[in-house]
């Protein structure tokens, strides 16, 4: 079975967006709350390291202490310029996450693919272009995806799964996506070797998401591809 749907954000859906986004936000904090730390530390030591190097060059003293406070005096500000960048960048980035929380409570859409299935293959992936399965949905009909995001966890594939496309006030705009898992882990009735693969590769990256066939065998399956 195959369901293309559009729903407003349920439960399930706010649960795992503010998980997300405050975990983003938890991490941005604690980053921001150690710069804060050292920052003083370094403006200080830059402070020093100035009066004493000038001390020295003013009294003519050409020691290790001179050659010391003036390494320090050139390190110092490029420790305090990533500090303060990094700071500034986490702060914005926390704007940020603040206004796409927003974004999706008011746009409150979620398009939905639901799709239950007893029968997957899977092909093995060529350098990093992600997972890609078919799986078998109706008697003739199989829905193909790709790509990063569908990477094998400890849930997915299974063979009861939503792709959830949570979207955003602008015309088409995604700002989230995320596979909700509510069937039991699937193993493939196959794996399509990559050296295989590879001889078809151009024609299974431009697979469409629906094609019509059966997974029953590889040759099938390669015969899909090919015409």
């Amino acid at each position: 079975m195959i369901e293309y749907t559009e729903r407003k954000l349920n439960d399930e859906d706010i649960k795992y967006i503010n998980k997300k986004y405050k975990l983003q936000e938890k991490r941005l904090i604690f980053i921001n709350e150690k710069v804060m730390k050292y920052l003083p530390f370094y403006s200080a030591l830059f402070t020093v390291c100035a009066i004493v190097f000038f001390m020295l060059i003013y009294k003519k003293i050409d020691n290790f202490f001179l050659l010391l406070t003036g390494t320090f005096l050139i390190f110092s500000p490029f420790v305090i310029y990533k500090l303060i960048k990094t700071f500034i960048k986490n702060t914005l980035l926390q704007d940020k996450l603040h206004q796409i929380m927003d974004d999706i409570l008011e746009k409150d859409t979620a398009k939905v693919i639901h799709c239950i299935s007893s029968k997957m293959i899977e092909f093995e992936e060529i350098e990093d272009e992600g997972a890609q399965y078919l799986f078998q949905v109706e008697e003739n009909k199989i829905f193909h995806i790709s790509g990063q995001e569908f990477y094998e966890t400890s849930l997915f594939p299974c063979n009861d799964f939503e792709l959830i496309t949570i979207m955003g006030p602008e015309k088409d705009q995604i700002l989230d996506f995320h596979i909700h898992c509510i069937g039991h882990k699937l193993s493939p009735i196959m794996t399509v070797p990559r050296d295989v693969k590879k001889e078809y590769v151009d024609k299974i990256c431009e697979l469409p998401e629906i094609i019509e066939g059966n997974i029953e065998n590889l040759d099938s399956v390669m015969n899909i591809i090919i015409n």
